[in-house]
């Protein structure tokens, strides 16, 4: 007898051609066979199987569709790579689709132009920009995590909170201190679409530095760090 191969995946897996936006929502199209009722469809992502809420699942007999949402805390500078499968319920016999990567466009970071420092306080002036296309319409504020660095440990976060201004001012420090702050760019647009933390030390002077007394609200306990904006 002759084998003949022809190459053709007779399931296959369906999605977008470019890096999607963060905040949008993408749709995967697995084809199979005619379904006859035989057969289930499996959903993959890096390898691992995970189940599709109905409520995001759409299928005929010879396809199935799955919305996914691209949220930041999942996607944002991570890739995926999806695969589905069908499997007929009487043999168990599998058959794979090709695989889709979903590798989103990535939120920049935001940039510190400059930090002034004093005994007690650290003023910051941060920036964001975004050229792309998938973020050119969003305003961005910012989201600021404190921890202080005690001994090359981090103790913390003491802080979270969000700014809608590129001036930051981070009082009732301790002096002659180091905190490590992080600084995210968050849509306003969009809740689900926001960078990652720009991780920065920043130190205050010591008290003498200023000639200064040091107040009350710097001998008082981390908690009541406040971050203006």
């Amino acid at each position: 007898g002759i084998l003949c191969i022809t190459g053709v995946v007779a399931v296959h897996l369906e999605g977008p051609f470019h890096s999607p936006c963060l905040g949008q929502v993408i749709q995967l199209n697995c084809s199979h066979p005619l379904n006859d009722g035989s057969l289930v469809v499996v959903w993959e992502r890096n390898g691992t199987r995970f189940t599709v809420k109905d409520k995001y699942r759409y299928y005929e007999n010879t396809y199935e569709i799955v919305d996914i949402y691209l949220t930041s805390v999942t996607f944002n500078d991570k890739v995926w790579i999806y695969k589905c499968y069908t499997q007929n319920i009487d043999t168990s016999v599998r058959e794979y689709s090709n695989e889709v990567v979903i590798d989103t466009v990535e939120v920049p970071l935001p940039r510190v132009i400059s930090q002034q420092p004093k005994s007690n306080q650290v003023h910051l002036e941060v920036e964001h920009k975004s050229d792309h296309e998938c973020y050119r319409h969003h305003v961005f504020n910012f989201q600021v995590t404190l921890y202080q660095i005690v001994n090359k440990s981090l103790l913390g976060p003491q802080e979270m909170y969000i700014c809608n201004s590129t001036e930051i001012t981070i009082k009732d420090l301790k002096s002659n201190s180091t905190y490590r702050v992080g600084i995210s760019a968050k849509s306003i647009n969009n809740t689900e679409v926001f960078s990652d933390p720009l991780w920065i030390d920043i130190t205050t002077l010591g008290s003498d530095v200023l000639a200064t007394t040091l107040s009350v609200s710097t001998l008082l306990p981390l908690l009541i760090i406040a971050i203006v904006c």
